[in-house]
């Protein structure tokens, strides 16, 4: 038994390896995205909670000189959200008893409750837009509010942005030598 499992820890180990070592190469960021300086955090979720993540994960990075008004920024990024029901969940509890008479009738009693609530599916989404043109420069989307997703889907859009800009600054450093 162990070695079945020694074995396939290893082959698990092996097949995973070179994904985990591998470098994610994504399509190239538009170049405004790359040079803007400053820009201006927008709420579109009405989650103040949601918008103060993505500000500390901007004030964190610190690329960024994050400015009040649109209009004047170099780079817009829209914070927004949507939650969609999926279904519901019933859930059902109670006790019966019973007697059984001399005749071998049987009467049973009892009570039970069932609850229903929704089953949602939340998304948060965080979209670079040009604040001249009003057009998208990019766009990401992360699940959020389950078990499933325990981490912050607001804090994990911006930190996969900052991944991007430094993937591709540094890849372009790379060539420039």
């Amino acid at each position: 038994m162990r070695r079945r499992i020694s074995f396939l820890s290893a082959l698990c180990i092996l097949t995973l390896c070179p994904f985990a070592l591998a470098k994610t190469k994504h399509a190239p960021l538009p170049d405004q995205m790359l040079q803007a300086k400053t820009v201006c955090l927008v709420n579109q979720t009405q989650i103040a909670s949601l918008g103060d993540k993505a500000f500390d994960e901007l004030t964190k990075w610190g690329r960024f000189k994050i400015v009040q008004k649109p209009e004047d920024a170099d780079l817009v990024l829209a914070l927004s959200a949507t939650s969609t029901v999926t279904g519901f969940d019933t859930r059902t509890s109670g006790n019966t008893s019973g007697t059984v008479d001399n005749s071998g009738n049987v009467n049973l009693s009892g009570d039970s409750t069932s609850r229903s609530r929704a089953t949602t599916v939340s998304y948060t989404y965080l979209t670079a837009i040009d604040p001249k043109s009003g057009d998208r420069l990019w766009s990401d989307v992360k699940q959020w509010g389950s078990l499933f997703y325990p981490v912050s889907a607001t804090r994990s859009l911006v930190k996969e942005l900052r991944e991007r800009i430094q993937e591709q600054e540094s890849d372009s450093k790379g060539k420039d030598k």
